[in-house]
């Protein structure tokens, strides 16, 4: 019997040696922004792919402390030209909670910008960002940072260049909308908003102080924290059967953007 007992032993103690050790790619399922996993599956990376262009690689490590709070969480590291963010990601009983920190550079998110005709120079650097959707609450906080520099934008004559401020935005929510507050200093006037609403629509609102900076003047009738221009545009199409109630719905819906 004791013969058995430790055939038993050795048998178990190396099918948790596997598993533990197991290559992330034999446990991990395959996925089309997901490739060339090393390591093993609780410390490892990939790298990430979006329509067949490599984004960067994304490292990982399981925080196996954060199951004595019945919750499965990991930190994570991606990095890539232009990129460097870090944070952590758990799901929990209630909901999932999302943090990043670091910066990216304005290259990085020159797809984004081109379809407006701008191109802009220099470094983002995120801070604190806290994102979460537990019990059916979305929750949103954190900071953005740019350090400001030239910016060519295209006006009707053609292309016009100006030298932007440091800038920096803060994150919240209100009134079931995501806001986004930018100024060039906490103490300073508000020069631009952006806003997600519940039914996937971004809205940027330009204030008359930041149209002044960037060399569109305007009007000396309005006042220079005065809204004076807006645009909007689609970025999430909500399901059609949502299972959540306001910015949760979108979490079920497909990006556009």
């Amino acid at each position: 019997m004791k013969l058995v007992g430790w055939v038993l032993l050795g048998v178990i103690a190396t099918a948790l040696f596997a598993v533990a050790f197991a290559p992330a790619r034999a446990v991990l399922p395959s996925t089309a922004w997901l490739a060339d996993m090393r390591g093993p599956w609780w410390n490892g990376e990939a790298s990430v792919h979006d329509d067949g262009a490599a984004l960067g690689r994304l490292a990982w490590t399981l925080d196996f402390l954060a199951l004595f709070s019945a919750e499965a969480a990991a930190h994570w590291r991606f990095e890539s030209d232009g990129r460097r963010l870090e944070g952590r990601l758990a799901q929990g009983t209630s909901g999932v909670r999302f943090e990043a920190a670091g910066e990216v550079s304005s290259v990085a998110i020159d797809h984004f910008l081109v379809r407006q005709d701008i191109d802009l120079n220099g470094v983002f650097v995120v801070e604190n960002l806290h994102l979460g959707a537990e019990s059916g609450l979305v929750e949103a906080s954190g900071a953005l940072r740019w350090s400001g520099g030239p910016t060519v934008y295209r006006v009707s004559s053609g292309y016009r260049e100006v030298d932007l401020p440091p800038m920096q935005a803060t994150l919240r929510l209100q009134d079931d909308e995501a806001l986004l507050d930018v100024r060039t200093s906490p103490a300073a006037e508000r020069l631009l908003e952006v806003r997600l609403q519940a039914d996937g629509w971004l809205r940027t609102r330009l204030a008359k102080r930041f149209l002044d900076i960037v060399d569109a003047r305007w009007p000396d009738t309005f006042a220079d924290d005065e809204f004076v221009f807006s645009v909007a545009e689609r970025c999430i199409v909500p399901p059609p059967d949502p299972v959540g109630q306001g910015l949760a719905v979108l979490l079920e819906g497909e990006f556009i953007c």
